[in-house]
């Protein structure tokens, strides 16, 4: 098992955000989805016996502070990216990204922050259900109220991200997830528009950005039957779902390293 190198910060802001280290050799950077950190260990420890893997989080994930006068979407996200690469000298490293991270990528590439490989993996393409469509009919401050709440959790978070995503977690019930969200504050989930930054921002960000892009959907995502309509290629993980990190991190792991330097 490889330990944890550091956990350190970055300024961005008014803020701390934070980061960790993995692993030793050539840099590589992994970047969470939305609503909590990067989640998806046995990946990471995986990665990290070849290089060294750079984990930031992003405003509000974590122990990442929040940006408070700032609000919280993929545009800051992009932005604390951005810092952080810059920092650290890694703009050369190959950046993968998980589902609402793939947008963060995206708009980070097209800030100059980023010249490596982009290996977007769940990258979201609509947004689906009732329930999200509902609660946007709600004021921020009541969204951010009812998701901290385990009923809200439960009865109306959890169902949003199945009609969008599938099953959220491989045991079923949801539990593990919302105790990782408990590590996220509820500005860095509510305050992103989903609807405008995923189905109108993000195609055109595609066209936009010069920077190799490859593209990877989990066999049992639910986004990847609209990737045949929006992109010219992209590959499939067996036996994987959204978070393919997770469920399936060798076959994962194996698939995406060929695209580290191609």
């Amino acid at each position: 098992m490889v330990k944890v190198v550091y956990k350190k910060f970055f300024k961005f802001l008014d803020a701390k955000l934070s980061y960790e280290v993995l692993g030793q050799g050539k840099p590589i950077v992994l970047l969470h989805g939305g609503l909590t950190k990067w989640n998806g260990q046995r990946f990471k420890q995986m990665l990290a016996t070849d290089f060294r893997v750079f984990v930031p989080e992003m405003p509000g994930f974590g122990t990442s502070q929040i940006i408070k006068s700032k609000k919280h979407n993929t545009d800051l996200f992009a932005q604390s990216l951005a810092v952080f690469l810059t920092q650290l000298k890694l703009q050369e490293a190959p950046l993968i990204a998980l589902s609402l991270g793939c947008i963060v990528a995206l708009k980070a590439a097209l800030l100059g922050a980023t010249k490596g490989n982009l290996l977007l993996t769940g990258m979201p393409i609509k947004v689906n259900g009732w329930r999200y469509h509902l609660s946007q009919l709600l004021p921020l401050e009541l969204q951010k109220l009812i998701i901290q709440t385990r009923w809200g959790g439960k009865q109306v978070l959890l169902p949003m991200l199945k009609e969008s995503l599938g099953a959220p977690e491989e045991n079923g019930n949801g539990d593990k997830l919302l105790q990782m969200m408990e590590r996220t504050h509820p500005k860095s989930i509510v305050e992103i528009d989903y609807k405008k930054e995923v189905e109108e921002e993000m195609p055109q960000l595609i066209n936009q950005v010069a920077n190799k892009k490859y593209f990877f959907y989990g066999e049992f995502d639910p986004q990847k039957k609209w990737a045949k309509n929006l992109l010219n290629s992209y590959r499939v993980i067996p036996q994987a779902t959204h978070n393919a990190f997770k469920s399936q991190p060798k076959k994962t792991l194996k698939l995406l390293e060929k695209y580290f330097n191609s």
